[in-house]
């Protein structure tokens, strides 16, 4: 049956409500599952593929297209396919009884980072348990950022461009710079102190020092 958009008015009888499932408002889409006037949609079961030692889980939208591909340890596969899982709006494997995928799977952390940042990849060699400071850490570029490295904004008085780092929750200033390259730069060799393992890191490439000037010698760069 095909989905009616939100907006259009809901065909219950006598109901001035908008459409929100399949052409009814929300309660009048409940009376009618309820009475057996309408079958409740059915989401399509995932499908699994061993790959030698891990095994990838086929998500589906709600039109039954496969929406992504989810990676699992096959020696995870039997509990994990207990449960239906798809794709949620934040980019997570999710379950509506089992909860987040990387959660299920390591279930004594509170909080849980994709060493790789690929949410969707849920081995156990790409979780590892950290605090929710180090989970931000392994984040890349925000949105609205317009330098093209992370730690590197533009100044609002002066042109120059800011290097800062986050450190529990605040922001270390480290300089301020003519060259965007520079304060990437600088980023780099300092977030490395401050995070460690889960620091993420700008990727420059040397020679757009050199055209720029921006750095005293390629040992620094290198």
């Amino acid at each position: 049956m095909k989905l009616k958009t939100p907006g259009t008015k809901c065909k219950g009888q006598g109901c001035a409500n908008k459409s929100r499932r399949r052409g009814y408002c929300v309660p009048c889409y409940a009376v009618e599952i309820a009475s057996g006037r309408m079958q409740k949609l059915r989401a399509k079961p995932n499908t699994y593929t061993v790959v030698g030692p891990h095994t990838e889980i086929s998500l589906y939208d709600k039109t039954g297209s496969v929406c992504a591909v989810a990676l699992i340890d096959s020696e995870d596969a039997s509990k994990v396919a207990e449960y239906h899982w798809h794709k949620g709006s934040a980019g997570y494997v999710c379950s509506n009884k089992a909860g987040f995928l990387h959660r299920f799977i390591i279930k004594e952390a509170k909080c849980i980072d994709h060493t790789n940042r690929n949410k969707l990849d849920c081995r156990k060699h790409n979780l590892r348990r950290c605090t929710s400071s180090q989970n931000n850490m392994n984040r890349g570029l925000r949105s609205d950022n317009k330098s093209g490295f992370i730690g590197v904004s533009k100044s609002q008085t002066g042109g120059k461009w800011v290097a800062h780092a986050g450190v529990n929750g605040k922001a270390k200033h480290l300089g301020r710079y003519k060259c965007r390259l520079a304060a990437a730069w600088s980023y780099n060799k300092e977030i490395e102190k401050l995070h460690g393992d889960f620091a993420l890191f700008n990727s420059i490439i040397p020679g757009e020092y050199y055209e720029a000037k921006c750095l005293p010698s390629a040992k620094e760069v290198m």
